[in-house]
């Protein structure tokens, strides 16, 4: 203001720096507001911050609104089910759920350490000894359990652990714990299903029923494989329990071919890992960028 005074030697810059200044201060700095913050992903969620300077409230209320109604037309345009849109379930939700699905173990520890029993006891002799079925029919079939399952030997068998001690068990008996285990696990409510639904959406009420919608929409967008919640949980957790069985087999075997490929999977998922770590952080950056 004042080198401004001092080369047009006009009085009339000071006033307009003190209605400026005055009206910065008193119209948008000073006046206090109580503002409402409502998430996109839970739309029960309602935050309220008090004591925001109206100026401040008026521009971030006019910035996020904009952004939204450009992401709501791009949703619009591109045409996508709920649980894959930025604007009701925020970015890349959709992967998430699938990422996080892809690999999850049961968390049922009798189920956990019975399957895997019972790939490394029962699986790999079908394969091995009877020919009931080939790797390749295994790998790709649509429901792994049930093909495991099917016709188990009558003589080969594991150990359960019946609380008071281990008590041995044939393939075929194991077959039918397995299956009563799996269905209660992997239903609504379920153990695992329960925990995957808490790491997902946190501490909702109806996180459980949330997840399935959230699975079907994902896996059918992504896959086109139109199986359900359930039985895409179920075909996960039984290729983990195969991956992991497969691995004690070979461990056990002295295999070192393939104790050198679960060296090269372990170097892999590390790889994975760090991918998925660089994920997470730009899917919360971005968006920060863009406000």
């Amino acid at each position: 203001v004042v080198v401004s005074f001092v080369k047009t030697r006009n009085p009339m810059v000071f006033l307009y720096w003190l209605a400026v200044f005055m009206f910065i201060t008193s119209a948008l700095l000073v006046p206090k507001r109580s503002v409402q913050i409502h998430d996109i992903t839970d739309p029960a969620a309602v935050y309220e911050v008090d004591n925001v300077p109206a100026g401040l409230a008026m521009i971030a209320g006019l910035s996020t609104g904009a952004g939204f109604g450009v992401a709501q037309l791009y949703d619009y345009t591109f045409a996508r089910p709920d649980s894959l849109t930025y604007t009701k379930s925020g970015m890349l939700f959709g992967s998430q759920v699938v990422a996080q699905t892809t690999d999850f173990r049961s968390q049922n520890p009798q189920l956990s350490q019975m399957l895997t029993d019972y790939v490394e006891n029962c699986v790999v002799g079908d394969i091995l000894l009877n020919n009931k079925y080939t790797v390749s029919q295994l790998l790709n079939s649509t429901d792994p359990l049930t093909l495991i399952t099917d016709n188990p030997s009558p003589l080969r068998g594991l150990y359960q652990d019946t609380g008071g001690g281990r008590q041995f068990i044939t393939c075929q008996q194991a077959a039918g714990v397995i299956k009563n285990l799996i269905g209660a696990d992997v239903r609504i409510g379920g153990t695992t299903w329960h925990k995957l639904a808490t790491r997902v959406f946190g501490s909702r009420v109806s996180a459980d029923s949330l997840l399935g919608n959230a699975m079907d929409e994902s896996y059918n967008f992504y896959y086109a494989g139109g199986l359900s919640a359930s039985q895409i949980m179920r075909n996960n957790i039984t290729n983990a329990a195969i991956r992991d069985g497969w691995k004690g087999f070979a461990a056990r075997s002295s295999d070192t071919a393939n104790l050198v490929n679960l060296a090269t999977e372990s170097s892999l998922t590390k790889q994975r890992l760090s991918w998925a770590s660089f994920g997470t952080i730009m899917g919360r950056m971005l968006p920060m960028f863009q406000s």
